[in-house]
Order: structure tokens, then C-alpha cells, then sequence
């Protein structure tokens, strides 16, 4: 059974995302590092200090990579 998961930026939405990762032997350091992302604004992204467009555009785009998006 699925377990659903709140996507509005929290500190929930992280530790689902790291968690999604560690299910595909990753971390979130080396997911942004093979993206050229910089963890420090991936983890403000996710857990909404950092909200303008690009933040939200950015979220967005690491759910669907993770499969969590609708």
C-alpha cells in the first residue's frame, strides 16, 4: 500500500524525498551533485524557505524525477 505524502514544501517533503532516494542508493548530495544543483537550495526548495518561481519550478521538477508527482 502507497504511502501518501504531503508535497507542499515541509519538512516533511524532504525526508520523503531523501528517503526516495536512499530506496535508489542515492543521496540527496549526490543527486544535486549529478544535476549540478546546490543542496543547500534544493533543501530550502523543498522545505519552502525558498518559494519564488524558480524554487517552485525546481521542487516540481525533482518530484517527477523521484516519481512522487501526480
Amino acid at each position: 500500500m502507497p504511502v501518501e505524502v504531503n508535497l507542499t514544501p515541509s519538512d516533511e517533503l524532504l525526508k520523503a524525498v531523501r528517503v526516495r532516494l536512499l530506496m535508489k542508493d542515492a543521496s540527496l548530495s549526490s543527486y544535486c551533485s549529478q544535476r549540478g544543483l546546490i543542496r543547500q537550495n534544493v533543501t530550502a526548495a523543498l522545505i519552502g524557505q525558498w518559494n519564488g518561481p524558480k524554487a517552485q519550478k525546481l521542487v516540481q521538477t525533482i518530484l517527477a524525477d523521484l516519481g512522487l508527482a501526480d
